[in-house]
């Protein structure tokens, strides 16, 4: 009949006729069959002979000790499966046998087919223990791994189950907790969101993020928890309750929140001492124009004054919106550009803005790019004091914006070229515009100019 494979069977057995019977028959099973007389041949063969798979061990064995002594002997430095294999019927001899091994005692007189069944039977046990044992270990090592204490608990709190981690100090011993009930090693409300969590673990199988703190043996700790429900194992629903311990996690956390509220004034600080500082040069710059008697050299200053108001009221919008790295275009748009209607009492100038927020390092370029154009447009669109508008128009476009300086004046003269007749207003407004990786360029009608600045 077919077999198993070639398994290796170790038969000890005292009778050599009937061990050579039991040897043709396993081998006609597809078995290979070794045999052993005495109980010391038998260790022998293990120790040192061919791997065996399996041992069919007789009770009797002549003068040595009989077959469950040397089946202790065997189990106790080999994992392998046996099976005792007599004629002994009695209880006592069954019972003795059980104590010794779990994989069957079979009668002699069974028959080989209930002898390969048995053994089939044996191996599948042993390979499910096996499975068993490695997945054992493997569990016993991620929990000494964890640094978590594992509790098992009842829906009344009960803990039934243990484990603790080696870091001293954190969580007491295992055997002073299982037995005790939840209440009794936390405070009341501590206790309380613990059966929180596990009546929300009870709802929907889980329950994560709660945190509390809780005196333990070092002292005074935090600590985070995670609760699942545990499959049914009984009609009081268990919980599996996982304590870890996160107070260098929390001081962690509170050094760097002190550390950010310090540099956050530091930084507040620096800010408004930069305004300050631009508010001074301004000052001091209006007064040495105030004390020009040219009107050219007066008329520079106030273009230098003009830039650094511009610059300086960046400076305020950062510090009264409390952010350092970014800020609302057109928040810095509305305060920068209708003050400059002021250069000239013929013009008025209008705003049409979206809200948009931009980085802080591209706004100083753009907020010089609309002082510049503006100021352009009061000097040179309306001649012998001709009234004007000024419009400043910031639209959405895409993933971009586009930036529109329109004034209703004379229009560009015929032939202008943006590449080369330009100023040092429009010179510096396009290396402003490449910096920030903007297209820049002008449009002329009879309408006025429009200078339009696009960017992402």
């Amino acid at each position: 009949m077919p077999g198993v494979g070639k398994k290796t069977i170790l038969i000890v057995e005292d009778q050599d006729l009937i061990a050579e019977v039991e040897k043709k028959s396993l081998e006609n099973y597809g078995y290979t069959v070794i045999t052993a007389n005495t109980g010391e041949r038998a260790l022998a063969i293990l120790n040192e002979g061919p791997s065996i798979d399996l041992i069919l061990m007789d009770i009797t064995l002549g003068d040595g000790p009989d077959g469950p002594e040397i089946a202790e002997m065997i189990l106790k430095v080999h994992d392998i499966p046996l099976i005792f294999l007599s004629s002994h019927t009695n209880p006592e001899v069954v019972e003795r046998t059980e104590s010794i091994t779990s994989y069957g005692y079979v009668v002699k007189k069974s028959g080989i087919t209930v002898l390969d069944a048995s053994m089939k039977m044996a191996f599948k046990l042993f390979e499910a223990n096996r499975k068993t044992r490695e997945a054992k270990d493997k569990l016993e090592a991620t929990l000494n791994a964890l640094p978590d204490l594992l509790l098992e608990v009842g829906s009344d709190g009960g803990i039934f189950d243990c484990h603790s981690p080696r870091t001293a100090g954190s969580f007491q011993a295992d055997t002073d907790l299982i037995g005790k009930n939840i209440a009794e090693i936390h405070t009341p409300d501590v206790t309380s969101a613990i059966f929180d969590a596990m009546r929300e673990a009870e709802g929907k199988g889980f329950s994560v993020g709660s945190q509390f703190e809780s005196a333990v043996p070092s002292g005074r700790r935090w600590f985070a928890i995670s609760v699942s429900r545990k499959p049914d194992v009984s009609r009081i629903p268990h919980f599996i309750i996982l304590e870890r311990d996160i107070t260098e996690g929390k001081r962690s956390e509170a050094a760097l929140e002190a550390a950010f509220k310090e540099n956050r004034a530091l930084l507040m600080e620096l800010q408004h001492r930069v305004k300050n500082s631009f508010n001074m040069i301004k000052a001091m710059v209006e007064l040495a124009a105030g004390a020009q008697a040219s009107a050219e050299a007066k008329a520079a200053l106030l273009e230098i004054d003009v830039r650094i108001t511009c610059i300086s009221e960046l400076y305020s919008l950062l510090y009264s919106s409390g952010t350092f790295t970014e800020v609302r275009l057109d928040e810095y748009c509305l305060r920068i550009a209708p003050p400059l209607a002021g250069l000239a009492g013929n013009i008025s100038i209008v705003t049409d803005m979206d809200a948009m927020v931009i980085p802080a390092k591209m706004a100083a370029p753009i907020g010089l790019i609309v002082t510049e154009l503006i100021t352009n447009a009061v000097k040179y669109a309306y001649q012998d004091n001709r009234k004007g508008t000024i419009t400043v128009a910031l639209k959405k476009r895409g993933g971009g914006a586009v930036l529109r300086v329109h004034d209703d004046g004379i229009g560009l003269p015929d032939g202008f070229d943006l590449s080369s007749d330009v100023g040092v207003g429009l010179t510096l407004v396009q290396g402003l515009a490449e910096q920030i990786g903007a297209a820049f360029r002008m449009e002329s009608d009879e309408k006025g100019t429009s200078c339009i600045l696009e960017f992402r």
